[in-house]
C-alpha cells in the first residue's frame, strides 16, 4: 500500500504515505494508556513506548488483505495487531486484538509472519526478556484471531540464570511455501532449531530432545567456557558450491553478543561468529 510503519515513544504507531510524507493514521496501543500521563509531565523522565519491531502480512499469508504485527519492545510485554488493508480508511474496527501472556517479556526480536503447515497464517515471536518466568518461550499466535496456537517451552532459564529468545528465522524445507523449520537463539547461548512440519499445532516443539528435556542445537561459549548470548537473528543458507564436500547442505550463522544491560557497557568478554551445517543432530 506504499506505507511506512513506525513505533515511537510519543506513544503512538504511525502510518506513513511514502508519496508525500503525510500521516494516514496513528494507533496507540491499549496497553500504554496507564503511562500516557508520563508524557506530560515537566519532571518527564525517559520511558519507551511503542519501540518495538514490526512485521506486516503479504497477500500469500492473508490473501486480499494486509495484517500488521508490533511489539512494544522495552515499552511493554505486549503483541498488538491491526488489519491495515486500506490504512487511509483506518479505524477502531481495523484494531484486531492484543495479546499479554506471562511467559512474554519485552520482546526485542522481529515477530515473523508465515503460513503454517495446519493451513493457518501465524506471527511467531521470541518472547524477549524480562519475562515472569525467565525462560526462554517460542510464541506461536494465530494472525487473525490472536489465539495461541503453541507455546514452546526450551526449559532454559530461571530467576538466576535469566533467559529470554531472540528473533526468530524460519525456514521452508519443502519448498511449498508454508514454515517447516525455525531457528532462533537465547540469552545463555543456545541456539534452537524448532520442527514445525506437523499438521497438528500440538506436535510443534523443538527438533532434538523431547518436550520434558528439550535439547538445542548447539551452545556457544567463549574461550573460557563461559556461555555467550545470542540476542541478533540467525542467517540461513544452502551450500551451493558444486564440488564443495558441503554441496547442498543447510549451514546456520550466529553471532554472540549482548546491548540490553547497563552491565553490557563494560562487558568484555569474547564474543564470536558461528557457521554451522545442520544434519540434523546436535552439534
Amino acid at each position: 500500500t506504499n506505507t511506512v510503519y513506525v513505533g515511537a515513544n510519543d506513544g503512538l504507531l504511525h502510518a506513513i504515505d511514502a508519496a508525500n510524507g503525510n500521516e494516514l493514521f496513528s494507533y496507540v496501543p491499549n496497553a500504554l494508556f496507564p503511562k500516557l500521563y508520563k508524557l506530560t509531565q515537566p519532571n518527564y523522565v525517559h520511558d519507551y513506548y511503542v519501540d518495538g519491531e514490526i512485521a506486516v502480512s503479504t497477500n500469500f499469508e492473508t490473501p486480499g488483505k494486509n495484517i500488521l504485527v508490533g511489539s512494544l519492545g522495552r515499552g511493554g510485554k505486549t503483541l498488538y495487531a491491526l488489519d491495515v488493508t486500506a490504512p487511509s480508511s483506518f479505524d477502531a474496527s481495523k484494531v484486531l486484538w492484543e495479546y499479554t501472556d506471562a511467559d512474554l517479556g519485552l520482546a526485542l526480536g522481529k515477530p515473523i509472519i508465515a503460513k503454517m503447515n495446519n493451513g493457518k497464517a501465524a506471527v511467531i515471536v521470541g518472547n524477549g526478556y524480562n519475562s515472569a518466568t525467565e525462560r526462554g518461550m517460542l510464541l506461536i499466535i494465530d494472525l487473525e484471531t490472536g489465539a495461541l496456537l503453541q507455546k514452546i517451552d526450551t526449559k532454559a532459564g530461571s530467576s538466576t540464570a535469566t533467559n529470554g529468545l531472540a528473533s526468530p528465522r524460519g525456514w521452508d524445507a519443502d519448498g511449498n511455501g508454508t514454515l517447516d523449520y525455525l531457528y532462533i537463539g537465547d540469552l545463555l547461548g543456545n541456539l534452537w532449531k524448532i520442527d514445525l512440519t506437523s499438521a497438528t499445532a500440538s506436535s510443534w516443539g523443538t527438533a532434538l530432545g523431547t518436550a520434558a528435556a528439550p535439547t538445542p542445537f548447539f551452545v556457544t561459549v567463549d574461550p573460557d567456557g563461559n556461555r555467550q548470548p545470542i540476542t541478533g537473528m540467525v542467517g540461513l543458507g544452502i551450500n551451493g558450491r558444486k564440488g564443495d564436500p558441503n554441496f547442498g547442505k543447510r549451514y546456520v550463522f550466529i553471532g554472540t553478543g549482548s546491548y540490553i544491560t547497563s552491565t553490557d557497557e563494560t562487558s568484555k568478554q569474547v564474543q564470536s561468529w558461528y557457521g554451522l551445517i545442520d544434519d540434523g543432530v546436535a552439534i
